[in-house]
């Protein structure tokens, strides 16, 4: 009597399959190509036309970035990750983040409670800034603190010759008051998957035994030091959140009041009105003051045109010509 044949196909659902390519952000040619199949078998899995072996299933979830048994889901799982999204008005835990984000999130969130545990068997004291101010205190006052600990203009940007030793000054000063900063462009090691700063520049996890600062290492320098600094602003106010700053806007007009708060004192910070004003050169021509001040603050080029727009030495139609 013959034996009967092994079904090793994977009965997986066809709309899970979409939902991970997908978010894998491939389209379904390029998916095909990182699974090593024809784009027609492929779609054809997607339809349910046909089903894939067990083995070609365990492929398909390595190379879209999800556990092996989401693929058996009825339904698509909603994936929220326990850190308030700044990027929104309301701040809602972060809801449908890319793989890449995810893992970097859930890395972060390991690491700082590794740091956690070590503080504590230390016995280490709380941190005196985290929480020292709320929303309702003067943007400058927490902007000044906040300056004077790290301290910005006494030590570090006088000894800083460029940007990137400014913030590297920065990023260490911050980890010397305890402070956790992580900074990476991609997964881990894998420069295949990159982090998109369209997604996000930065997260704060506030405590007050081990804050955890991640800066997205994709993004220009001069951006990650504003990044830092707001993240910094987040801790002094002791809320936790992922961040996607948008430079071109003007601080006070970010729908979220956190984010407006923070992206106000980092920007008071780094670029003090009163030094600003003392230091434009109302004989020079704006080109000329915003390369001596990009020079002598350590920050992008549009982050002193935000200030120069932000005090009134440009209008804002030359903010967006600029």
């Amino acid at each position: 009597m013959a034996a009967a044949a092994v079904d090793n196909r994977a009965y997986i659902n066809p709309a899970l399959l979409t939902w991970a390519r997908r978010r894998a952000g491939l389209t379904p040619e390029q998916a095909a190509r990182r699974v090593g199949v024809a784009a027609g078998k492929l779609a054809a899995w997607e339809r349910g036309e046909s089903r894939p072996t067990l083995r070609q299933a365990e492929t398909l979830a390595q190379k879209f970035y999800v556990p092996f048994g989401y693929l058996y889901l009825s339904q698509i799982p909603q994936t929220d990750l326990d850190l308030p999204d700044l990027r929104t008005v309301d701040g809602r835990p972060v809801s449908n983040p890319s793989p890449e984000f995810e893992e970097v999130l859930n890395n972060a969130l390991a690491k700082q409670e590794w740091f956690k545990e070590y503080r504590q068997e230390e016995g280490a004291e709380p941190l005196p800034f985290i929480g020292r101010f709320s929303l309702s205190d003067s943007v400058k006052k927490v902007a000044a603190d906040l300056a004077a600990t790290m301290p910005v203009a006494q030590k570090i940007r006088p000894a800083a010759d460029k940007g990137e030793t400014f913030l590297q000054s920065l990023i260490d000063r911050a980890e010397q008051i305890g402070v956790l900063v992580l900074r990476s462009g991609s997964v881990g090691n894998n420069t295949h998957r990159p982090l998109q700063v369209a997604e996000f520049r930065g997260f704060a996890i506030s405590d007050s035994l081990a804050p955890l600062i991640f800066l997205n290492g994709s993004a220009a320098r001069a951006a990650q030091t504003f990044t830092l600094m707001h993240e910094l602003a987040h801790l002094w106010l002791g809320e936790s959140g992922v961040s996607n700053l948008d430079y071109r806007r003007e601080g006070a007009k970010h729908p979220n009041p956190v984010e407006r708060f923070c992206d106000q004192a980092a920007a008071e910070a780094l670029v003090p009105e009163r030094d600003f004003r003392s230091a434009w050169e109302p004989n020079l021509s704006d080109e000329v003051n915003f390369q001596q001040l990009g020079r002598h603050f350590k920050v992008s080029r549009i982050v002193i045109l935000r200030r120069s727009c932000d005090l009134g030495k440009i209008r804002r139609d030359e903010f967006w010509n600029y």
